[in-house]
């Protein structure tokens, strides 16, 4: 009798610590609310200081680790920056991710490169929202900005955390995408 209470003992354990290893699984978060509430946050912060008549660049979000480098995250985020800004009220304009967003001055400090403080000028762009993102081992932490686009000033920020869950995994685990500037390659704008 003693070992059939063992046995029934050992499978209650092995029953609650295997309900304990699924609960640790990570899941999604809905990417689209998460996108939605920084933009929002953003733009409440904005009050007035992008003027929301000229027309707003926003970028794909890169990997903060190699600045040249994004993913299908970095590249959805942008997306829906960009949908919400527009839902928003303002003028957006959404470059693809073909050349270096930022570069690195001597200091250590990242600014604009030059290829895109020239495209904002063209369109006479009032604002640049840059992103990056960075893995960690249970979440993806992404920083947004909202930077003038004549000298790189910030006026703008949101920081949030994204945990790694199988989609937000298969999204960092595509192809990863490198700025095309050693083949020649540049920025495009899409309206």
């Amino acid at each position: 009798m003693k070992s059939w209470y063992g046995v029934l003992a050992g499978l209650v354990l092995a029953g609650g610590l295997s309900g304990c290893s699924f609960n640790n699984e990570r899941k999604d978060i809905d990417l689209v609310e998460a996108s939605y509430s920084a933009v929002d946050s953003i733009h409440d912060q904005l009050n007035g200081r992008v003027d929301m008549s000229r027309p707003v660049i926003v970028t794909s979000f890169v990997n903060v680790d190699d600045l040249t480098q994004s993913s299908s995250l970095g590249r959805i985020i942008g997306e829906q920056f960009a949908s919400r800004m527009s839902q928003l009220g303002y003028r957006v304009i959404e470059m693809k991710l073909r050349d270096t967003v930022f570069i690195q001055e001597k200091n250590g400090e990242f600014m604009l490169s030059r290829k895109l403080r020239d495209i904002s000028a063209e369109h006479q762009a009032d604002g640049i929202v840059v992103g990056t993102y960075a893995v960690g081992k249970d979440h993806a932490y992404v920083t947004a900005r909202v930077v003038q686009a004549v000298d790189s000033t910030l006026v703008a920020g949101h920081d949030y955390a994204i945990p790694l869950g199988p989609d937000a995994q298969s999204m960092l685990k595509q192809r990863k995408h490198r700025s095309s500037s050693a083949a020649g390659g540049g920025l495009s704008a899409a309206y």
